[in-house]
């Protein structure tokens, strides 16, 4: 990873390895490990939100979500617990769109069966970032959507939280609404699903 810095290769989102397990591009290598780079979408390509109705086009990038979302979980959790599984925007997308190849699916069940049973996703739908977190409970997988619209894009949550059950093959068992923040300003969705993260 340090030599792709070093290298320039800065258009890394994230690498996979043998297994499906995926790693982001600040991981620490302890071990023998070969991994497949993952690019970004094409330069300019990135995947924005704006927000509802704002002529500027201010709002962050999926890049800056993702950062955000690593960032976040990495100084929440210790080194040696058991981390949460962490859904790249990018992933999102493609549940949301259909797009999503088997080898990812497989990747994602592999990388929750590591994980401490919880789930974060920010994900973006009708121009607006939302958060949406998963907890394994005896009787299946427990949704929240979090957003600062309250239900703007549960449609999208909902989908999103069923496709995800299906995937890791665990039954989807209740998805909640919340609004923690109210959002008062029409870019600010962005920040906002990254705050809910941290309450």
């Amino acid at each position: 990873f340090q030599a792709h810095q070093q290298c320039g290769l800065d258009d890394i989102s994230y690498y996979e390895d043998e297994e499906g397990r995926f790693f982001g591009p600040d991981y620490r290598v302890w071990g023998d490990l070969r991994l497949l780079a993952h690019p970004r979408a094409a330069a300019g390509v990135q995947q924005m939100a704006f927000g509802l109705r704002c002529p500027d086009l201010i709002g962050l990038s999926d890049t800056t979500i993702w950062t955000s979302l690593v960032s976040i979980c990495q100084t929440t959790f210790s080194p040696y617990d058991e981390p949460p599984l962490m859904i790249p925007p990018s992933i999102a997308n493609a549940i949301l769109s259909g797009t999503l190849t088997a080898f990812q699916g497989d990747g994602l069940r592999a990388l929750f069966k590591e994980s401490n049973g919880q789930l974060y996703c920010i994900f973006a739908a009708k121009n607006h970032w939302a958060l949406l977190c998963g907890s394994l409970e005896q009787q299946g997988m427990t949704w929240t959507y979090f957003d600062g619209y309250h239900s703007w894009i549960l449609d999208a949550a909902s989908q999103l939280a069923w496709t995800l059950s299906w995937l890791l093959q665990i039954p989807s068992a209740s998805i909640d609404a919340f609004s923690l923040q109210p959002q008062q300003y029409p870019h600010t969705c962005g920040t906002l699903a990254i705050m809910h993260l941290c309450l």
